[in-house]
């Protein structure tokens, strides 16, 4: 394997777990001003608001009711059984 991809590939890692354990870091301290379940209540509503921006702005077609309705139960799934729990 050349010398610039495993670079690159390393980077690609450093990346993932910097982002990935800061996370873990902004939950620590967010907790001491905002109770777990709005904590983790609002990181998905922000998140999900700029998901749905950054989509928009590359020319993403609106979602329809169907997909609208199956991204709400996998969110309040991810929300309840997955951030909630760990924020918990």
């Amino acid at each position: 394997m050349e010398k610039a991809l495993k670079i690159k590939i390393l980077a690609a890692f450093m990346i993932i777990y910097v982002v990935y354990g800061s996370t873990y870091i902004a939950i620590h301290f967010a907790m001491e001003t905002l109770p777990p379940f709005l904590l983790a209540g609002t990181r998905f509503t922000v998140a999900g608001i700029l998901l749905y921006l950054w989509a928009k702005l590359r020319g993403a077609e609106r979602p329809t009711a169907k997909q609208w309705q199956d991204a709400a139960v996998v969110g309040v799934l991810l929300f309840v059984t997955g951030n909630a729990a760990v924020v918990y």
